[in-house]
């Protein structure tokens, strides 16, 4: 799960819906559940320079139900990691 702040820039992350809060004993949120669209989740990879293309699949969690997964095609001569795409997300 990918948390942003509100002033990330325009044009990066989506900020996803939340669905579900679920807070700990002591009142305070431990977990939230973000919902994402895979579309949403692409069109923002493949702004990235050195991404070729991208498909973003649903795969089953037991937590949440539903986590995306993304397969990235790097370009021609990229050594582009999944940690560059999290951190392009994440600037």
């Amino acid at each position: 799960m990918l948390v942003l702040s509100p002033d990330t820039p325009r044009g990066k992350w989506p900020l996803g819906r939340v669905k579900e809060v679920h807070p700990g004993k002591d009142g305070n949120v431990r977990a939230v559940v973000v919902k994402v669209s895979p579309a949403e989740l692409e069109t923002l990879i493949l702004n990235h320079p050195e991404v070729d293309d991208v498909a973003v699949i649903g795969i089953p969690d037991e937590t949440v139900g539903k986590l995306s997964k993304a397969f990235v095609f790097r370009k021609l001569g990229s050594a582009l990691t999944g940690n560059d795409v999290t951190k392009y997300g994440r600037n």
